[in-house]
């Protein structure tokens, strides 16, 4: 840091000398210079600049400041760090960037607290003089200023730099360690604004892209928030928004649609939805269904539930995972087995004849038509069949929650027809 500042001065002894005589002073702000000028005092910053315009000097000079504070700082944090054995993960983190730290651009640094106070307001004293060469014509101007830093003021400056650093790096560790925990969808919003600000407080290109990439992951969670349905009686359908296979809460209310059903509304309990409806106006002949509708981070999450106003009769419904298997070659997947587990809630006669399924990743959604499976009894029964064809595995794949949609076409005694929705997370070998 005295190398620089010597430097600094050997140059500026070079700017201001009157240059054989070409450089002629045609004013100035005192009779002659203040003896400061040329000069190091203790406790005082003494700088200068030379430009075309006097207000540019002025704040090169308050720039020259604010740098040479940035060096003090940097320097007084490092010797700290090196001398201390039980180094936190801060003082590592200044080693490390001490070099780009040590000339940060005024963008950079203004970011920093301890900067802010810096202004010509506090300038002890100045000096100026208006030149002109002799040969050129050129007008230029020097400045010079007696800035006050007192050592006091340095270990001042020290402690609040490692202290609110501490802060914001702690700040940035909670934050990754959440990202795992995630319960809500406002926590997903409030990491997201509290990164922004840690992503324009760090100054080393280390921690700042940490922030970033951070920040970028907690906005692609938004695109990965499902619907799990939880149950579908008539008059009352239950969900629950999920993010990586388990609930989460969210505060704004779903946007409720529907051309049959009338009366729709949505209520939250912990992190379960029911959206309950009137149903007395359907018919049976055409397709009864509503749309659940959600925007998250200005992301669209739609769902949509069908209602079979005939439902009373069977007492099925698709329950905990799907596993899907299959053979892959490169991209392309075949010999899909799906196998699920059904609940039924009485004894019955009913015959699965087609099951579609749409997957998170395929091309495609599979359908498997005229199976004839047969469900007797009651309890918690499995389920199992292969898709003949093929499907081919995209590279851009959406996972969203990893939730599987699809629904099943079932024959009750009568050979009523019955169609039966699920929304279940899944697991795959591909």
């Amino acid at each position: 840091m005295m190398k620089h500042w010597m430097k600094f001065l050997i140059l500026f002894f070079i700017l201001s000398m009157p240059c054989m005589a070409k450089i002629k002073v045609t004013q100035k702000s005192a009779k002659k210079p203040p003896v400061w000028v040329n000069t190091t005092q203790p406790d005082y910053i003494i700088t200068s600049a030379i430009e075309g315009d006097i207000e540019r000097a002025k704040n090169v000079c308050i720039d020259q400041v604010r740098k040479y504070i940035i060096d003090a700082v940097a320097q007084n944090v490092k010797s700290t760090s090196e001398n201390d054995i039980t180094q936190e993960t801060v003082n590592n983190e200044i080693t490390r960037f001490l070099d780009k730290y040590h000339y940060s651009s005024q963008t950079q640094s203004a970011n920093l607290p301890y900067l802010t106070g810096i202004s010509a307001s506090k300038v002890e004293d100045s000096y100026w003089e208006k030149r002109e060469d002799s040969d050129t014509k050129e007008v230029s101007f020097l400045y010079c200023i007696k800035y006050p830093f007192p050592r006091l003021e340095l270990k001042k400056l020290v402690h609040e730099f490692t202290k609110k650093d501490a802060e914001m790096n702690n700040r940035l560790a909670s934050l990754e360690k959440a990202y795992q925990h995630i319960h809500s969808v406002e926590q997903i919003g409030e990491a997201v604004s509290a990164l922004t600000g840690l992503a324009d407080y760090f100054f080393d290109d280390i921690r700042k892209k940490s922030a970033q990439r951070l920040q970028q992951n907690y906005r692609k969670l938004y695109k990965q928030i499902g619907i799990r349905e939880i149950a579908n009686e008539l008059g009352d359908y239950t969900f629950a928004l999920v993010l990586r296979g388990k609930p989460i809460t969210a505060s704004p209310l779903p946007v409720l649609k529907s051309e049959t059903l009338t009366q729709l509304r949505a209520e939250q309990q912990d992190s379960i939805w029911r959206v309950r409806y009137n149903y007395e106006t359907c018919s049976a002949s055409e397709e009864n269904s509503g749309i659940i509708g959600f925007r998250f981070g200005g992301y669209p999450l739609n769902h949509r539930f069908y209602v079979d106003v005939e439902q009373k009769s069977i007492h099925l419904a698709p329950m905990k995972e799907v596993y899907l298997t299959a053979t892959r070659r490169d991209s392309l997947l075949s010999g899909i087995t799906v196998r699920m587990n059904l609940n039924v809630g009485k004894a019955q006669q009913l015959k699965i004849y087609a099951i579609t399924l749409d997957v998170p990743g395929l091309d495609k959604p599979l359908f498997i038509d005229n199976l004839g499976l047969s469900v007797t009894g009651s309890g918690m029964q499995t389920l199992q069949t292969t898709f003949g064809g093929t499907a081919l595995l995209l590279k851009a794949q959406n996972y969203r929650s990893n939730l599987l949609k699809g629904h099943l076409e079932v024959l009750d005694e009568k050979n009523n027809i019955h169609r039966v929705d699920f929304s279940l997370p899944f697991k795959a070998n591909w």
